[in-house]
């Protein structure tokens, strides 16, 4: 009795693609921003002497210091999404040619 080998061909290996360099970034500036808008509902809470959760008045923002906010923080992450685009995306070339605008 032998046994007869087959040999295939028709199989595909699967390769994972790295992370690239601009998903990380993207990834790491909407954990950042995220985090800075959650600021404004945790920042007011904080612990008593009896280790208790409070919320402290002198701490919580204003409807107007609210919106300044984030102002703030929706023209910090234009501008972050914007470079990382702009960096990554166009050659060398033609960020010269676009910073001599």
């Amino acid at each position: 009795m032998e046994v007869k080998y087959q040999t295939s061909t028709n199989f595909k290996t699967h390769i994972k693609k790295a992370l690239g360099l601009r998903p990380l970034l993207n990834i790491v500036g909407v954990f950042i921003f995220l985090g800075l808008i959650l600021t404004i509902v945790t920042v007011p809470y904080g612990m008593n002497e009896n280790l208790e959760f409070t919320q402290m008045e002198k701490l919580k923002m204003e409807p107007k210091e609210i919106k300044e906010f984030l102002l703030f923080i929706s023209g910090a992450a234009f501008l972050y999404f914007f470079l990382v685009i702009y960096t990554l995306s166009v050659r060398l070339e033609e960020r010269y040619f676009l910073l001599l605008l």
